[in-house]
């Protein structure tokens, strides 16, 4: 007779005599007086004892799940949206805190209510064509399937040649698109896989605004506040920009964002600056096309 090890799912032979076992890769497994808790085989079969036994729990937890959703797609927890996406253009806000890991990230929520701030105010977004998903507070959490509804409802009825702006503030975001073109240098580099494989659009535009090159870390940082308030440089010196010149430009705004990441660095503290780490990112701009970064910025 054997039975299966729940962790590593190797057959085992059942030992006589004995109410505990301890499997090759370490888990104890109890195996009680007389009858045997745990799915025995005998020759790759169930014995009958266990088929019945598999039989019935198949039954009820048939019966279980008709009668309530999953947890996976709690109402409480998922995104329903009982209405469709407004017509015109639409923003998606994303902040992911991890909460729950050991490095919480503490400026992703402020970084979206900052961002929001800006479309509405700036940019003359409305307030239902911006969908948030965030840790904190009433808005339902960015979980994967979440996101992937949040792209649908993005992309909804979306007609030829629509523009898309992405800013991602992530750690080792550079090329996260994948777009055909990356300025480096105040030159558009050919970033097209030697395969030949389409990376571009069919017929619309896409900019990509990242926190840093692809081998740097985006910092999380209090940096720029003087209230030490937690926020993404990235998003932070991007929305500053924009807010302290009207009409500026991509290149302007490329600028005006490693500019201000250089004078936080400079304006450390010559006697604290092995406590304050210096903010080491390169914000990143790429594109679906070549175009001239002299043009004015728009969303």
């Amino acid at each position: 007779m054997y039975m299966v090890c729940q962790k590593c799912r190797q057959q085992l032979p059942l030992p006589p005599h004995s109410k505990l076992f301890r499997c090759a890769c370490g888990n104890m497994i109890p195996l009680g007086n007389s009858e045997r808790s745990l799915p025995i085989q005998e020759h790759g079969r169930f014995s009958s004892k266990m088929r019945r036994f598999r039989d019935k729990f198949r039954k009820n937890s048939s019966r279980e799940n008709s009668r309530s959703p999953s947890p996976s797609v709690s109402p409480r927890l998922s995104l329903i949206f009982t209405k469709p996406a407004p017509s015109g253009k639409r923003a998606l806000l994303c902040g992911v805190t991890y909460k729950k890991e050991k490095f919480r990230l503490r400026g992703t929520l402020h970084d979206v209510h900052s961002m929001s701030d800006l479309l509405v105010r700036k940019f003359n977004f409305t307030n239902d064509s911006i969908l948030i998903l965030a840790e904190e507070e009433a808005f339902k959490p960015p979980t994967r399937r979440n996101i992937l509804q949040a792209f649908k409802w993005l992309m909804e009825d979306l007609k030829s040649g629509v523009t898309l702006h992405a800013i991602v503030d992530a750690c080792h975001s550079g090329t996260v698109l994948d777009l055909p073109w990356v300025y480096k240098e105040n030159r558009w580099v050919d970033n097209r896989p030697p395969s030949g494989a389409n990376k571009g659009t069919r017929g619309g535009m896409v900019f990509g605004f990242s926190a840093c090159r692809d081998n740097q870390l985006a910092a999380d940082t209090s940096a720029f506040s003087a209230e030490k308030t937690m926020m993404g440089a990235m998003t932070y010196t991007f929305i500053k920009a924009i807010w302290e010149i009207p009409d500026i430009t991509y290149q302007g705004l490329l600028d005006n964002m490693h500019k201000a990441i250089e004078n936080v660095n400079e304006a450390r503290c010559p006697l604290l600056k092995i406590f304050q780490r210096k903010i080491d990112q390169e914000p990143v701009l790429s594109s679906s096309e070549k175009f001239n970064t002299d043009i004015r910025f728009k969303l």
